[in-house]
């Protein structure tokens, strides 16, 4: 069936305004120059990292048509498996099926970017795994990730139960517990931005933006789940969480995911 997705923003995401520092210069890691952590397995040829969540899942070390950890990726309208060429691309036909939540609804198989994409045992993550994923790790901001100057946000397995949740972002830093470096298991989230409102919604005017879109859909919001993190330059606000998205959000990202 074909739906309608309406932009529905709600308090589930977590919303600050602060102050921040105009200076957006690119900084070196200081741990850029260490080995990254190795993958602790492949399925269909893809690497995943198996972050210590308590739901076991393992996410891949890249997103879904990227060449590497730092590349982008390919963009996808929401229940589509091709790769957009245009934000004018027909929108796919979603099918989707039914969860033990009565609230919410899934995608088909058929309509999963990252099974149809990738292969194996891989599927998109689910609104609850991306939860999981932001309250059991550390996230860290970098703005360049192991000296390549890619922008994103580093997924650290968290070395102590206090750091679970933290996120050091660029305007409000959430010092953990642990030292953390690029060789202890992690995975990068590239500021890939997304398609909003038929625009590319990118660094031109935030400082910091990563999307990913779950497979969940959410019944009483009639729209998709979406992991969001962005800053806005002009009025120094900051999204981050699991947000409701629709049509304004038109193309995004995907990450696999393994049980």
């Amino acid at each position: 069936m074909k739906k309608l997705f309406y932009i529905c923003i709600t308090l589930a995401t977590v919303l600050f305004s602060c102050s921040k520092d105009d200076d957006n210069t690119p900084q070196a890691e200081e741990d850029a120059t260490v080995e990254i952590c190795d993958p602790d397995g492949y399925e269909k040829g893809h690497a995943y990292v198996d972050l210590g969540l308590t739901t076991k899942q393992k996410w891949a070390t890249a997103n879904v048509g990227a060449a590497n950890a730092t590349d982008n990726g390919s963009y996808f309208k929401w229940g589509g498996v091709n790769a957009i060429t245009s934000i004018d691309d027909e929108a796919a036909e979603v099918k989707l099926e039914s969860t033990e939540d009565s609230l919410t609804m899934t995608l088909a198989a058929e309509n999963d970017a990252a099974t149809v994409n990738m292969g194996g045992k891989w599927r998109m993550p689910t609104m609850t795994d991306m939860q999981k994923l932001t309250q059991q790790c550390y996230l860290k901001w970098t703005n360049n990730y192991h000296g390549t100057g890619a922008k994103g946000l580093v997924v650290y397995k968290a070395k102590d139960s206090n750091d679970r949740g933290k996120a050091s972002l660029p305007n409000g830093p959430d010092k953990p517990k642990g030292t953390y470096t690029l060789a202890d298991k992690h995975i990068f989230i590239p500021a890939a931005g997304c398609y909003f409102n038929e625009k590319i919604f990118s660094e031109s005017t935030y400082f910091a933006n990563c999307a990913l879109y779950s497979s969940t859909f959410s019944v009483s919001r009639d729209c998709a789940w979406v992991m969001w993190y962005f800053e806005e330059k002009n009025e120094n606000t900051k999204f981050r969480g699991i947000v409701p998205v629709g049509t304004n959000m038109q193309a995004a990202c995907v990450r696999g995911v393994l049980d």
